[in-house]
């Protein structure tokens, strides 16, 4: 098993080629179910992650918000209760 997943990661990195330039280029030459299938999965985490950042940061906004409309008064000073 070991021997099949080191042969595999070689097999990978050997295929893949990137060129960078104006355009991203990625060849594969093998392999191209196992990579297609990864390529997928890793755009997938990408989305969930930015949707999960950018519902995080607005739940903070509109937290800060509400606790400076709510403890703040016109001149700035906090509130004394």
């Amino acid at each position: 098993m070991i021997r099949y997943l080191a042969k595999l990661t070689k097999n990978l990195a050997d295929v893949m080629s990137v060129t960078l330039g104006c355009i991203l280029q990625l060849v594969i030459n093998k392999q191209k179910p196992f990579v297609r299938f990864g390529m997928m999965h890793l755009m997938a985490t990408n989305i969930c992650v930015l949707i999960v950042t950018a519902v995080m940061e607005t739940n903070e906004d509109y937290r800060q918000q509400n606790y400076i409309a709510n403890n703040m008064t016109t001149a700035g000073d906090i509130k004394i209760h």
